[in-house]
C-alpha cells in the first residue's frame, strides 16, 4: 500500500484531535488503525507529521569496481550478469548480486543481456529457409497430415 501523503497525515492527526475514534480515522483513509495509532503517537512526540529523513543507502561498489564491471563486460559481451557478479567481491567482502551487477551497467549505459543460444544462420542459410516458409505458406493442416 502507498504511503500517506503530508496532507492526509495532518488530515489524519487533525480528525483524532477533533474527537474521532483511531478506528473511524483509519476506516476513512483505509488504512489500519495500527498506522493511524503510530501517526498520532509520533506527532505527540515531535510535534510533526514529516517523515524523519532517512539516511540512505550505502553503496556495495566502489569506483573502482564499477568501472571493472563496466570493462569486464566491454571485455567479453557474451558474460551474463550471473557470471560477472559471481567473480566480483563488493566492499563489504561479499560477493555482488547480479541485480547490483545490471544497475552499474546500466548507469555506465550498457545493459546486461543473455548471449543468444541457437543458430548462426548464414544468409544463404536465411534465404533457404524463407524460401521454404514462402512454398509453405498455403498449406492447411490436411496437407500437414
Amino acid at each position: 500500500m502507498r504511503r500517506m501523503s503530508t496532507q492526509e497525515r495532518v488530515r489524519a492527526v487533525g480528525m483524532v484531535q477533533a474527537g474521532r475514534s483511531l478506528r473511524e480515522v483509519a476506516r476513512d483513509f483505509n488504512r489500519d488503525h495500527k498506522t493511524i495509532s503510530r501517526l498520532v503517537r509520533k506527532f505527540q512526540r515531535t510535534g510533526s507529521e514529516e517523515d524523519l529523513p532517512r539516511t540512505p543507502k550505502r553503496r556495495v561498489t566502489t569506483r573502482q569496481q564499477d568501472r571493472y564491471i563496466r570493462l569486464t563486460h566491454l571485455r567479453d559481451r557474451n558474460l551474463t550478469a550471473r557470471t560477472t557478479a559471481r567473480n566480483t567481491i563488493g566492499w563489504h567482502g561479499r560477493l555482488l548480486s547480479e541485480q547490483t551487477k545490471r544497475n552499474r551497467l546500466r548507469e555506465g549505459g550498457l545493459r546486461a543481456r543473455r548471449p543468444y543460444v541457437g543458430l548462426v544462420l548464414s544468409v544463404r542459410h536465411r534465404q533457404l529457409r524463407l524460401a521454404w516458409a514462402r512454398r509453405h505458406l498455403r498449406f492447411t493442416r490436411a496437407d500437414w497430415g
